[in-house]
């Protein structure tokens, strides 16, 4: 945890010889070829763990977390269930299971895995963030932001919270808002991320178009790839008098 890896490798690998195929310490390895992006391997390594240790349930999470990344939400899915068949109140498999659900568009499982933890952390601020998750998904964003200023009010500087609480302002067309929540955000989220393109759309909505377009220009030669940014590079572009370089962004 504090960066360590070569003594951690040694520490896992010394456990494993006084006590072959021993789970924490094949966990503790899978983490590390995790965090190499050998994800292959460290399912290997996981597999082996679960296979003489099945009630593992940090190894299910560990799985559940690869799989996720590796773009298999079902195999995911089923073993973060795994995980809340062993340990029924481990916040992160039903934390996981609710944004998978969130992102999936099933609001419906959402709302099920909700109640549920719910029943074991109602206090809990990642309670409160995803509940404001499900609100906002639902459109009902006055409801989402009355929860997740419960979030904020125990983690005011927490990065996911802070873009939430701009995109619900934004929604809310409560402008002047959202731009304190998100200039709050964006040093600490992706360049090209959600904070930035609500940013701008904020500043666009409210007919800042200046501040649009220095937001943007730290990323326009990045933005390429990314149809989102570059139809609002052309906004913001239009907005700006320049229709020629705003015909080249949309195109």
């Amino acid at each position: 945890m504090t960066g360590k890896i070569d003594a951690a490798q040694a520490a896992f690998d010394a456990a494993l010889a006084a006590v072959p195929g021993y789970g924490p310490a094949l966990i503790g390895l899978a983490r590390i070829k995790a965090g190499n992006r050998d994800l292959p391997g460290a399912l290997v390594l996981l597999g082996s763990a679960l296979e003489k240790s099945p009630k593992l349930y940090d190894a299910w999470q560990l799985k559940g977390d690869i799989l996720n990344a590796q773009g298999d939400p079902k195999g995911a899915t089923e073993a973060y269930r795994k995980v809340l068949d062993v340990k029924p109140d481990h916040l992160p498999a039903h934390s996981a299971l609710i944004s998978h659900f969130l992102e999936a568009g099933n609001l419906d499982e959402a709302v099920k895995q909700l109640e549920a933890m719910k029943k074991i952390a109602p206090k809990h601020p990642q309670t409160s963030y995803l509940q404001a998750q499900l609100f906002y998904r639902q459109k009902n964003f006055k409801a989402a932001q009355e929860a997740l200023q419960q979030y904020l009010k125990i983690l005011p500087d927490g990065t996911l919270g802070l873009q939430l609480a701009g995109a619900i302002e934004y929604e809310l067309k409560a402008y002047s808002m959202a731009e304190t929540y998100l200039l709050k955000a964006l040093p600490k989220t992706p360049e090209l991320g959600l904070a930035r393109r609500i940013l701008i759309a904020s500043y666009l909505r409210s007919n800042q178009p200046a501040k649009a377009l220095a937001t943007l220009q730290p990323v326009l030669d990045k933005i390429e790839n990314n149809s989102n940014m570059l139809a609002l590079a052309g906004e913001v572009f239009m907005q700006n008098g320049n229709a020629e370089k705003a015909g080249d962004y949309f195109a």
